[in-house]
């Protein structure tokens, strides 16, 4: 018999991109909204099976 279990979980994981050596219109230039001063966030679901 064959058995599998499974745990999900849901996490939330933010980041800046940015050069301090830039100003913050050169950074949103190159980086877009990741350069967010509030940070640029992203959601994920995992899912381990064993």
């Amino acid at each position: 018999m064959k058995v599998t279990v499974s745990r999900r979980a849901h996490f939330n994981a933010a980041h800046r991109l940015y050069r301090k050596d830039w100003s913050d219109e050169k950074n949103t230039e190159v980086f877009g909204k990741c350069s967010n001063p509030n940070f640029h966030g992203h959601n994920y679901e995992l899912i381990a099976s064993v």
